[in-house]
């Protein structure tokens, strides 16, 4: 692209009045006057040709940049991306309300579902980005085949909350430290009963697998939750 530079100075003159001539320069002499240097492209790279270099430079790791970043996020999203199931789900466990959940506290039993408070007396935040409240469920092995979608259903209500309440079906790793990948469904404000499901891509590698169910609050509010299964399916071959 050609473009045009011009680098302009700018100064005052002044001198003290009565004096014609100024016998020397002093400190309440201060010069007036303006200068203007216009060049185009073709100057800038006979007199600075590095500059070109360097903007041409700059361009190409522009392009990389975009690049990869682009690339890194293609593979996030086909990291994330749940394919469709071959056949029809079949349970591999469903949730009794005996069953004891892993979050003990803001958590209680009324008739056949759980109720879930977004506080407890151990409610805790280490950073601005962590949930207001994280409540983990249940925790189970990983399934036996090699690769699966999964799904969690259940029935849900949403009381007293300002924001939505997210039900996760996550997978995580303890390899020196714990990786976690987790699919979300988003609960609004209702009294009502209403089915949900989340899905998620298993796929089994050398490290043990966890699959976990858990909820996260944003704000204050009650989520019951009731009838939550856990089921598999063989993922479908892409043409």
């Amino acid at each position: 692209m050609r473009y045009r530079t011009a680098l302009v100075a700018t100064f005052s003159t002044t001198k003290p009045v009565g004096e014609s001539k100024p016998k020397r320069l002093d400190r309440r002499i201060v010069k007036n006057f303006t200068v203007v240097l216009a060049c185009n492209l073709g100057m800038i790279d006979v007199l600075f040709p590095g500059i070109c270099m360097f903007d041409d430079l700059f361009k190409n790791l522009t392009g990389l940049i975009v690049s990869k970043v682009g690339e890194a996020f293609k593979e996030i999203e086909k990291h994330l991306t749940i394919p469709e199931p071959a056949e029809p789900f079949t349970l591999i466990h469903q949730f009794a309300i005996a069953e004891p959940t892993i979050t003990k506290g803001g958590i209680t039993v009324v008739g056949e579902s759980w109720r879930i408070e977004a506080y407890d007396d151990n409610s805790f935040r280490l950073n601005t980005t962590d949930p207001l409240r994280k409540v983990i469920l249940f925790e189970i092995g990983e399934p036996i085949e090699p690769e699966c979608v999964l799904a969690c259903r259940f029935q849900a209500k949403a009381l007293n909350t300002e924001k939505v309440i997210a039900v996760n079906l996550g997978l995580y790793k303890q390899q020196g430290i714990k990786t976690m990948r987790f699919w979300s469904t988003s609960i609004s404000q209702t009294e009502k009963w209403h089915s949900f499901e989340v899905r998620a891509h298993f796929k089994k590698d050398t490290n043990p697998t966890k699959v976990q169910i858990s909820v996260d609050f944003e704000s204050s509010g009650i989520l019951e939750i009731q009838n939550i299964e856990l089921l598999k399916a063989p993922v479908k071959v892409q043409a």
